[in-house]
C-alpha cells in the first residue's frame, strides 16, 4: 500500500478485518487490503483544524478522527457485504462462496463462474 507521490505519508493507521485506516493532516482514506483500492477519501474543511489522530472503540466497533476543533465518527456496519466481489474477481471461489452468505444472488454469480471457469 504505497502512496501516491503527490500524498504525504499517512501519520497513523488502524485496520480492520478487510480495510486499514490511513490519516493524514487533512484527510481520512480507507482502503481495502485484498485489492488495494480505495473505498473513502474523506477530507476535512481547513475550519475543522488538521486531522491530530484515529481511534478505534473495539466494543461497538466504531472509529474516532478528531481535528483541533471537531470529533468525526466512522460506523463499521457489515464490513464484508461485498468481499465476496473482490474474491470472485481474483478466483478464490470458495472464499468468495464463504463471504455472500444471506446472498441469494451473489451465491448464484460466484457459481455461474466457477462452472464457466472449469
Amino acid at each position: 500500500l504505497i502512496s501516491p507521490p503527490d500524498q504525504k505519508i499517512p501519520r497513523n493507521a488502524l485496520v480492520t478485518q478487510f480495510h486499514v485506516l490511513f490519516q493524514y493532516p487533512d484527510r481520512v482514506k480507507g482502503v481495502c487490503l485484498l485489492n488495494e483500492q480505495v473505498v473513502f477519501d474523506d477530507v476535512y474543511d481547513t475550519h475543522h483544524g488538521n486531522i491530530v489522530g484515529i481511534a478505534h472503540d473495539q466494543i461497538k466497533n466504531v472509529y474516532w478522527a478528531f481535528t483541533d476543533y471537531a470529533v468525526f465518527r466512522y460506523k463499521v456496519v457489515d464490513e464484508s457485504r461485498h468481499i465476496w466481489r473482490i474474491y470472485l474477481e481474483q478466483g478464490q471461489f470458495e472464499l468468495a462462496t464463504k463471504h455472500s452468505a444471506n446472498q441469494p444472488d451473489a451465491l448464484d454469480l460466484i457459481l455461474t463462474k466457477q462452472a464457466e471457469k472449469l
